[in-house]
């Protein structure tokens, strides 16, 4: 399992965690956290996984959740505890966390994935499937596209990001082969401030 991809996209995240949290508050999916909640029983028992500077993490909370936070920037989750100091956050590689299932009612994901390799990804998936206990709701979130990119940020020149794009029917499959039943897969409506189409994924563990 490669490091070196990621370290380099948490270096780029520690270096812009208080811009990017500021950008975050502008472009909540309401619409998605709203849903997810509709789908998980009351007080339910949420893993944010990629939680970055909180958002979600703290919407949960403020909605009666048990929430933990998952992430490996050390900025972003300082911001993310002061946001939201009623969660558990752990600092930790989604490649690699592990949780006891009887206890996680809802896994949301959202913009994280999509920083994990392609040939990484199907693994990922699988263990959020083992991480939920039956019945539970997976929320998947990710750009549109075809491929991968590098991306250099102006805050830390000379280091790419990355980024692995899906389309709606790849997403589909990398949902179902880890055993989950789709509940909903769409694309969201853009926002008239972006170019960028997302994808949304809801599914369940039968």
């Amino acid at each position: 399992m490669g490091t070196k991809y990621v370290d380099q996209t948490i270096k780029i995240y520690n270096a812009i965690a208080e811009e990017y949290a500021k950008q975050a508050e502008r472009h909540a999916p309401d619409k998605q956290r709203r849903t997810f909640l509709s789908l998980l029983p009351k007080k339910a028992t949420i893993v944010d996984m990629g939680c970055g500077s909180g958002r979600e993490t703290k919407f949960f909370c403020e909605h009666g959740c048990s929430v933990i936070g998952i992430d490996l920037s050390e900025k972003l989750l300082a911001i993310a505890k002061k946001e939201a100091p009623q969660a558990t956050f752990i600092k930790k590689d989604i490649r690699s966390i592990t949780l006891p299932n009887e206890h996680v009612d809802g896994i949301w994901m959202c913009a994280s994935l999509l920083h994990i390799k392609r040939e990484e990804a199907p693994a990922v998936v699988k263990r959020m499937y083992a991480m939920l206990r039956p019945g539970g709701i997976f929320f998947l979130h990710l750009k549109e596209g075809v491929g991968d990119e590098e991306r250099i940020d102006p805050s830390a020149p000379g280091i790419t990001r990355h980024f692995t794009l899906y389309t709606k029917k790849e997403v589909e499959q990398l949902v179902s082969n880890a055993g989950f039943v789709i509940v909903r897969c769409f694309k969201p409506k853009k926002r008239k401030s972006t170019h960028v189409q997302w994808i949304s994924c809801f599914a369940k563990k039968v």
